[in-house]
């Protein structure tokens, strides 16, 4: 199993009131997020990733927004309009996830009718240790599976020294200095992230946070913690080392941008923070296979099918760690070294079910936390979210310049400042001269200075 830190949280708000629960005023979950000015809420997903729950924020978000504009009046349900942003980093796949938003408005439209309030879905590359948006600009961020990745490898390690050799993350045998290294990357980026979010949120916005974490507070002592996942892996590379498929030296510096904390260090980098409350925090066990159904809540610590286990637990691994992989050691051991690794954690769960821990945080009223953590089972089938492959059709026209200035003032909503045809090679690296350049500058200049100009 896993282990799980969720988390839910508010922004301390500066001069917010309590209400009668003791949390600050407009903290109060969905509703307090509808209450906000113009009706409109701004919502995040960092670390998307682009397989079939992708979209599972979105629709959990969707659903619990119709069944607080439900309990409200028709008027103010019609004015509220949901953005989301996609975030994960530039490498991934949002060609996939652009591909999948059609699909899904299909299948929410079939589900939802009309009681889907109006939103609109974007994607957001970039690294959620940085800056994202503007001040004050979002109500929700949500995270899941992600915030145990770190910023980068400590640098002490990514020079190439040998600090802990024989692991490629935190095991037994790790000497404590490697340890702190860890340590301090995660208080170091943990602290950067509150920061960086709290600035983006508007005040009573609210954040849910689902990451891997640690039961025990000594980081040593992880018998049956998520660190024996990497410590198999590791065998499975002494396996290729043994087989002259790499080099030992080479595995001696490999290190994974990975830590989980436990639920005391999460607790003091947000108490050291003062930008946070937290009101709830919860640590939770979930299988190593994902797949395996645990919902009879039995004390059976045997899996039924270890290999089918190893396999599942091999491709989730291996969804996160290839491109660091074959980064370090080229592509050409990624399948051998996954099918070892699939056999290693088979034998490893003949033993004993494993299972990690994950924390889950609430930060401001739980009602957000319930309406957008308790549902994660529900998860959309694979195969509604796939994109609809058809007979392809060739979709394009180009109009003539009356054509286009018919349709602007029939519209009546804007008005033709200027209009010009130019030409442009069909080459277009090839250098002919500045003119074309010059007249898309000019359109633009012309544009800026009539909308700063008027005033609509």
């Amino acid at each position: 199993m896993h282990a799980l830190l969720a988390l839910t949280a508010c922004s301390s708000g500066e001069g917010h009131p309590e209400d009668e629960a003791g949390a600050p005023q407009g903290c109060g979950g969905i509703h307090g997020l509808l209450s906000l000015p113009a009706g409109k809420m701004v919502v995040t997903d960092l670390g998307c990733s682009s397989g079939p729950n992708t979209f599972l924020v979105v629709s959990q978000v969707l659903a619990a927004v119709a069944n607080c504009c439900g309990e409200q009046p028709a008027a103010a349900a019609d004015v509220i309009q949901l953005q989301f942003f996609l975030n994960d980093l530039p490498s991934n796949d949002f060609n996939h996830v652009f591909q999948s938003v059609e699909p899904f408005n299909k299948l929410t439209a079939k589900e939802m009718g009309e009681a889907a309030p109006p939103y609109y879905i974007a994607a957001l590359p970039g690294s959620f240790y940085t800056r994202l948006f503007p001040d004050h600009t979002v109500h929700l961020f949500h995270s899941s599976y992600s915030l145990m990745w770190r910023s980068k490898v400590p640098d002490e390690l990514a020079t190439g020294a040998v600090m802990n050799a024989g692991n490629m993350y935190i095991w037994e045998t790790t000497p404590p200095a490697v340890v702190k290294l860890y340590q301090e990357l995660f208080q170091k980026d943990f602290s950067l992230f509150l920061k960086l979010r709290y600035s983006e949120l508007v005040s009573g916005g609210q954040m849910v946070l689902t990451f891997m974490g640690r039961k025990k507070s000594d980081v040593l002592s992880l018998s049956g913690e998520g660190s024996c996942m990497f410590q198999l892996l590791a065998q499975a590379f002494q396996s290729l080392v043994q087989l002259g498929r790499v080099e030992e030296e080479k595995l001696d510096t490999f290190n994974l941008p990975f830590y989980t904390p436990s639920m005391e260090e999460v607790k003091a980098v947000v108490r050291q923070s003062e930008l946070f409350d937290i009101n709830h925090i919860e640590l939770f066990e979930s299988n190593w296979d994902p797949l395996e159904d645990d919902d009879d809540d039995n004390d059976d610590l045997q899996v039924v099918d270890s290999v089918r286990s190893g396999v599942n637990v091999a491709k989730c691994i291996r969804a996160g760690l290839e491109p660091l992989v074959a980064l370090h050691f080229g592509g050409c051991i990624v399948d051998d070294l996954f099918e070892m690794y699939a056999h290693s954690v088979a034998k490893h769960l003949e033993k004993l079910k494993a299972n990690d821990r994950w924390f889950v945080l609430s930060w401001g009223r739980r009602c957000w936390q319930a309406a957008a953590t308790n549902r994660a089972s529900a998860a959309l089938p694979c195969g509604q979210i796939r994109p609809l492959l058809g007979t392809w059709v060739l979709v394009f026209y180009a109009p003539s310049t009356e054509e286009v200035k018919a349709v602007v003032m029939s519209s009546e909503l804007f008005d033709v400042n200027h209009a010009e045809l130019f030409e442009s090679n069909w080459d277009r690296s090839q250098e002919d001269d500045d003119d074309d350049n010059d007249l898309q500058l000019q359109a633009v200049d012309s544009v800026i200075g009539v909308r700063s100009g008027v005033n609509r």
